[in-house]
């Protein structure tokens, strides 16, 4: 179901297509072609598809495509549809309540962005690299202070000070004095809220120093070797011809005893003693599952098919961050397949669950993590600069969330993600990870 902000949005992409497209290129000088206009905002490449008004970003020359969040199309229509002839700046700066025609306010803005002062406060460098990674100007009133362009062609300023013992830490976004002759009052703070955004985004990235890697369905393809298993385990035992719809019911009884494990109401010896026997009772097939469940162990053992690209971005990210495993499972196991599919030198740490005693999502699992990090060590660890990359909500992303660790959602199924879960990132493939790390 939609949100709100998703309606208005799509709402908007089709008032779009009533407007003069020609002219919005003259206007503002716009690369385009057939299909669509370009436009760069906070230092993204964006393209509104001429035909249906769809707006999205790329980093790579529009290779892989993610779409516009609800103030960037906001923010991206209005500078196109509202910004008035021959507009021109002021080269003034002022505050957005200090505008004519605005209610008088001294304001500042600090309590609308308070999660973000709250971040920035004594991380003024990292402030400022952020700044200038998005092309900022650097200026001298503040602890931190830039003149940005979220708009090739319309500047803001930011201003920030640290708290000290007298005064508690504040930011102040400043705006030409004609900038509502490029954008309504409220859009204002759609930029505002999207520079902010892409701020603390870079601040992340240049702040994260370890990659947690789940295993099964991240590194290596586990659905790949069940269908595998179960087409040759069934021809072995003479059971019956596997058909593609027997995975699924895999999947979903093999899901659902993971859950089990995940909420610490079943351990893994009791899932192999139920997994099979409760797959064949459905599938209608009569055998002893623990027959099977000891072959479906001994061939997971010697298993390792990697996901696509997998080799590759660990090739990618080597040397540049602690890199290791986070996975639910037998250790032997694990790391057997890790080496055999030529992966295991990569990793400094191999946190799996049957060593640790604990399981994902639990806190007691991402506590060892971190303590295993910081031992000899010579500055500690936060869990605010690890990332976890995986392909379950449950086990990595809400246990990543809870810990309060980056998460990036390794999507290949492309689920829908429930609704009031942040994730950091989504990715469809493992590739568009080198676009954020």
């Amino acid at each position: 179901m939609k949100s709100n902000y998703e309606t208005m949005r799509d709402r908007m992409q089709v008032k779009f297509l009533e407007y003069d497209q020609a002219h919005m290129i003259e206007k503002h000088r716009l690369n385009y072609d057939e299909t669509y206009l370009y436009i760069k905002f906070v230092g993204r490449m964006y393209r509104i598809n001429r035909k249906n008004g769809k707006v999205e970003w790329s980093e790579d020359g529009f290779k892989n495509c993610t779409d516009a969040g609800y103030n960037e199309a906001m923010s991206i229509f209005d500078i196109l549809c509202y910004s008035k002839d021959r507009c021109r700046l002021s080269g003034k700066f002022c505050n957005i309540h200090q505008l004519k025609g605005t209610v008088q306010s001294s304001g500042t803005g600090g309590t609308i962005f308070y999660h973000q002062i709250r971040y920035f406060d004594g991380k003024t460098e990292k402030l400022s690299q952020a700044c200038e990674a998005l092309g900022g100007e650097k200026e001298t009133i503040g602890d931190v202070s830039y003149r940005l362009y979220p708009f090739e062609f319309l500047p803001m300023m930011l201003q920030f000070w640290n708290s000290d013992e007298e005064f508690p830490a504040n930011l102040k976004i400043m705006w030409d004095e004609n900038i509502l002759d490029y954008v309504h009052f409220e859009t204002t703070q759609f930029i505002a809220s999207h520079v902010l955004h892409r701020i603390e985004e870079i601040m992340k990235i240049h702040m994260l120093k370890v990659i947690l890697f789940d295993i099964d369905n991240t590194l290596l393809s586990f659905d790949e070797y069940v269908k595998e298993s179960m087409k040759n385990g069934f021809a072995k035992y003479q059971l019956c011809v596997y058909e593609e719809e027997m995975f699924s019911v895999f999947n979903r009884i093999n899901n659902s005893l993971w859950q089990a494990i995940e909420k610490g109401e079943m351990t893994f010896e009791e899932l192999q003693k139920k997994r099979w026997n409760l797959i064949f009772e459905e599938l209608g097939i009569s055998f002893d599952g623990l027959i099977f469940e000891k072959y479906f162990g001994e061939c997971l053992l010697e298993s390792a098919i990697p996901e696509n690209g997998a080799l590759e971005l660990l090739e990618y990210l080597r040397g540049k961050y602690i890199l290791c495993v986070a996975s639910n499972g037998p250790y032997l196991q694990q790391v057997n397949r890790l080496k055999i599919s030529g992966m295991l030198p990569y990793f400094s740490h191999l946190f799996i669950s049957e060593e640790i005693g604990s399981s994902k999502p639990s806190e007691g699992f991402f506590r060892t993590c971190l303590e295993r990090l910081n031992l000899n060590m010579y500055y500690e660890i936060q869990p605010h600069e690890i990332i976890i990359v995986g392909d379950s909500i449950s086990s990595d992303m809400m246990g990543g969330i809870e810990f309060g660790m980056q998460t990036c959602f390794y999507n290949s199924r492309k689920e829908s993600i429930p609704n009031g879960l942040k994730v950091d990132y989504e990715v469809t493939s493992l590739e568009e990870i080198q676009q954020f790390a």
